[in-house]
């Protein structure tokens, strides 16, 4: 699209301000179709929601990364949690239209939830093992007594139990709306 100008009609600085009006006008024009798709693309579920999918794709990639040695069957499993997660929210938010949808849903829940027990069972034994027996299998500070050592460990689990549970919310709240069907 061009736009033609003749200068001998307008002064110089009319001429100018239409130039620049016009460019934004292009600019507009062109960059319209991807605007229009971002404001497509949040509509379909608030930003939570893609922020939670983005950190669940991270932990995802790390977990894939920080697992040695990596196994087959270990990344096609973490692979398919994701897309059970990303499969309950599409649900939840009617991104996916299926027909059975209790079943699906349960069907990506019972995975989701399965794998995560099973990928981390090697964690456990730091939640199941009491404080004082954990204790001993650690390197103490030089400054730092059993005791301390001891309630640090508490703290950790505590921490760490909440942080599991707080990351499990959205996905818990999600399965339960389409399960009830708000």
């Amino acid at each position: 699209m061009a736009v033609i100008i003749h200068t001998s009609q307008y002064s110089n600085g009319t001429a100018n301000s239409l130039l620049s009006s016009a460019s934004l006008h292009i600019l507009a024009s062109y960059y319209q179709p991807l605007i229009g798709a971002l404001v497509a693309f949040r509509s379909y579920m608030p930003v939570w929601a893609y922020i939670y999918l983005l950190v669940v794709v991270l932990g995802s990639v790390y977990s894939m990364y920080s697992i040695n040695p990596k196994s087959s069957y270990y990344v096609v499993g973490e692979i398919l949690s994701t897309f059970a997660c990303f499969g309950l929210f599409f649900i939840y938010f009617n991104i996916i239209n299926l027909s059975q949808i209790i079943v699906y849903s349960t069907l990506m829940f019972v995975y989701m939830l399965y794998w995560s027990v099973w990928v981390n069972r090697h964690h456990y034994s730091f939640f199941w093992t009491p404080a004082n027996e954990f204790v001993q299998t650690v390197e103490l500070g030089e400054n730092e007594t059993l005791e301390e050592a001891v309630f640090s460990i508490k703290i950790i689990k505590l921490l760490g139990l909440a942080f599991i549970f707080a990351m499990s919310i959205p996905v818990y709240y999600v399965y339960f709306k389409i399960v009830t069907g708000n």
